[in-house]
C-alpha cells in the first residue's frame, strides 16, 4: 500500500518543538486520556516551555487535535489493488478499525467539543483536505484505468465512502460488520453517474 506524499512539516527547531509536544501529548492521551491534560505537564513532557506552547497552540484542545489528526493521517494508508472498488472497501476497513482505536474516540469527542473554535478550524480543515488528496489518488488510478469518467468528484466519492460509517458510530449505533466495507465502495462506485458528474 501507498500514500500520497505528505503535507510539508515544519523543520529546524520548529519542527523539532511540533514533533515533542505532539509526542508528549500523545504519551499522555494513552496514560489517561484527556481528563484535565494541562499546558505545564505537556511542555514539561515535552520539554518545552509552557510560554513556547502557549504562544503557539493557545490551549490544550488545539494540542490534542493536532496531534490526533497527525496520527490518524499515519493510521490511515491509501490502498493500490489496481481496482477502485477493492481501493475503497481496504479503504473504508482502515477507517473502521481506526474509529475502535481509543485514540480516535478521543478525537471525535474533542472535535465534537469544540466544534464552535475557530482556532481548530485549520487543523480540521489541513485534515480533510488531506483526505482528500488521499481519495484523489484512488480517483486517479481508476480514471487512467478507465474505470470511472475523468471529471469524478473525488472528494464526494469520499463524503460517500465514510459518512455511513460515522453515522453508524456516532447516531445510529448500527454495526461495522465486515461486510459493510464491501458495500460502501459498490455504492461509493456506483454513485458516480455516466457522465462523470459530481455526485449530487
Amino acid at each position: 500500500m501507498t500514500s500520497p506524499a505528505p503535507r510539508p512539516r515544519p523543520g529546524g527547531r520548529s519542527g523539532r518543538v511540533r514533533r515533542a509536544v505532539h509526542e508528549a501529548c500523545l504519551a499522555l492521551l494513552e496514560q489517561r486520556g484527556n481528563r484535565d491534560l494541562t499546558v505545564p505537564e505537556i511542555a514539561a513532557r515535552a520539554g518545552v516551555h509552557a510560554t513556547s506552547i502557549y504562544r503557539r497552540w493557545g490551549s490544550v484542545e488545539r494540542i490534542v487535535v493536532e496531534a490526533l489528526l497527525e496520527r490518524s493521517e499515519e493510521r490511515l494508508p491509501v490502498p493500490d489493488t489496481g481496482s477502485l472498488v477493492e481501493d475503497l472497501t481496504r479503504f473504508a476497513a482502515e477507517v473502521i478499525a481506526y474509529v475502535h482505536d481509543p485514540m480516535a474516540a478521543t478525537l471525535m469527542r474533542t472535535l465534537a467539543a469544540t466544534a464552535d473554535d475557530p482556532s481548530l478550524e485549520r487543523a480540521r480543515r489541513e485534515f480533510w483536505e488531506s483526505r482528500t488528496v488521499a481519495a484523489g489518488v484512488m480517483v486517479s488510478r481508476a480514471v487512467a484505468r478507465g474505470e470511472v469518467p475523468a471529471d469524478t468528484d473525488a472528494a464526494r466519492v469520499l463524503e460517500t465512502l465514510i459518512a455511513p460509517i460515522h453515522f453508524r458510530l456516532l447516531l445510529s449505533h448500527g454495526p461495522l460488520d465486515d461486510a459493510l466495507p464491501a458495500r460502501l465502495a459498490q455504492a461509493a462506485v456506483a454513485a458516480v453517474d455516466s457522465a462523470g458528474a459530481p455526485l449530487d
